[in-house]
């Protein structure tokens, strides 16, 4: 009984982060196809990470992308970080791949 009982609880958690997760990538991908650009997900989630380091916000394991700043708000600031490092022909090049 036991057993079925952590089995449970250890899908119950997986669903819950897997359906986060998804809905995380469906908003970053909506962001990317208005922007017009190419989002990294390594490279947002790395943002993401040192932001909330700087922030001494609590890093968690289940919910990593999870910071009490908004996501629209880190990907704003990930175009900002693109554009600062001359990413900007990159950029133009995505774009005119799309046309």
């Amino acid at each position: 009984m036991l057993v079925i009982l952590l089995f449970s609880f250890f899908y119950g958690i997986f669903a819950v982060d897997v359906f986060y997760s998804f809905s995380l990538i469906n908003r970053i991908r909506k962001f990317a196809k208005e922007k017009e650009i190419i989002v990294r997900y390594e490279a947002i989630k790395a943002s993401i990470r040192n932001a909330q380091e700087k922030n001494s916000e609590k890093i968690r394991f289940l919910f990593a992308l999870r910071s009490d700043v908004q996501l629209r708000e880190h990907l704003e600031k990930y175009i900002e970080l693109m554009t600062a490092f001359h990413a900007d022909h990159m950029i133009e090049a995505i774009k005119s791949r799309r046309s």
